[in-house]
């Protein structure tokens, strides 16, 4: 005879009530928030940095314009390779050391989080060293088997040697990013990157043409400026990206009732 199971009137009518993990106010946004509101919200930071950027790219392309045919073709040739590294920083290897990140952080695993953070680091700096020098090694024979000849050749070999010299530095400034990509700050790296376009944008063509008292560095400055300014915002230990501000941030996600001050 098959057993028979009874439910009472009374379980039936009252559900058994489950304790939820304590939710911060921004998750409890995302989860139950309107949709469209909550979508332009997330997005508005890093659509307005690749508006930046892209007017950034037309900018420098015009300044540069200014130094003849010769400088024009020389960058685009390692303008590729500098295309590259950007993707493999932010959306290759960047975009799952967010993913991991934020994995760990919602699974309130700091340790797993911190790991992750530094690892990524390492790598970041492995890669940067790594193509920092093939492109030293082989870049003049990579931009001869291009087609490159004289000022052409000697444009892409200077850019791409002042360039590439850095390389680390850019590495290191988008893992940095990508972490806290991670642990849901957004607006910091968004903030950093805007107020660097800025500078950018002001300080480059004074430096490529030597406008008043200030040194003409010619292609020289256009190279080192990528680099340098990624270096001074997000390597430096005074930097944002590396600020006890920010380090509380990534700690703190998995606390809410802790919020984050930055």
């Amino acid at each position: 005879m098959a057993p028979t199971y009874t439910i009472s009137a009374q379980s039936a009518a009252e559900p058994r009530k489950v304790a939820l993990p304590a939710v911060s106010p921004r998750t409890r946004a995302m989860l139950e928030g309107a949709i469209l509101p909550t979508m332009l919200r997330l997005i508005v930071g890093n659509l307005a940095v690749i508006v930046v950027q892209a007017a950034l790219v037309l900018m420098e392309a015009y300044y540069i314009s200014w130094l003849g045919y010769d400088a024009v073709a020389g960058i685009t040739l390692v303008v590729p390779l500098v295309t590259l590294m950007l993707t493999m920083s932010t959306a290759g290897i960047g975009g799952g050391v967010s993913a991991v990140v934020a994995q760990a952080l919602g699974a309130r695993r700091l340790e797993l989080a911190d790991a992750a953070a530094l690892h990524a680091i390492i790598l970041g700096i492995l890669f940067g060293l790594g193509f920092t020098a093939a492109e030293l090694l082989g870049g003049p024979a990579l931009f001869r088997a291009m087609g490159a000849t004289g000022g052409a050749l000697e444009a892409a070999v200077t850019y791409g040697g002042v360039f590439f010299a850095g390389m680390t530095a850019l590495w290191l400034y988008n893992i940095l990013t990508s972490i806290l990509r991670g642990a849901a700050i957004l607006r910091l790296p968004s903030l950093v990157t805007l107020v660097g376009a800025a500078v950018t944008l002001i300080l480059s063509p004074a430096l490529i043409m030597g406008w008043g008292p200030l040194p003409q560095l010619g292609i020289v400055r256009f190279a080192a400026r990528s680099y340098r300014s990624a270096f001074e915002r997000g390597s430096s230990r005074k930097s944002p990206l590396l600020s006890n501000c920010s380090y509380a941030g990534i700690r703190r996600f998995a606390a809410p009732a802790q919020p984050a001050s930055c």
